[in-house]
């Protein structure tokens, strides 16, 4: 398996062993033809959707991250402010 691999390598290149096969190969023609892929995607739209997907994830974490900042700022209550949120705290502290 491995030997077969390393010559479809040597004889093709790296696009050799992406190439999906299917079905035997014809004895007659001495060839490894098989049928074409059944998703003809380009690699490149490959790498732009990857791309595209962790654009949209690291925008996500970043959605994420400002709700807890938010949270973390104006809602939470914390017993060493007297129970209050930080806003409530800095509006009560003001005022007197």
């Amino acid at each position: 398996m491995i030997q077969r691999w390393e010559r479809m390598f040597l004889e093709e290149g790296a696009e050799g062993l992406m190439k999906e096969r299917r079905g035997r190969a014809c004895k007659a023609s001495g060839s490894n033809k098989g049928r074409p892929p059944k998703f003809d995607r380009k690699v490149e739209d490959l790498i732009l959707e990857n791309q595209r997907l962790r654009m949209e994830i690291e925008y996500l974490k970043k959605l994420k991250l400002e709700e807890y900042i938010h949270y973390y700022n104006n809602e939470r209550i914390s017993l060493k402010l007297k129970e209050m949120s930080p806003v409530q705290y800095r509006a009560h502290s003001q005022q007197t």
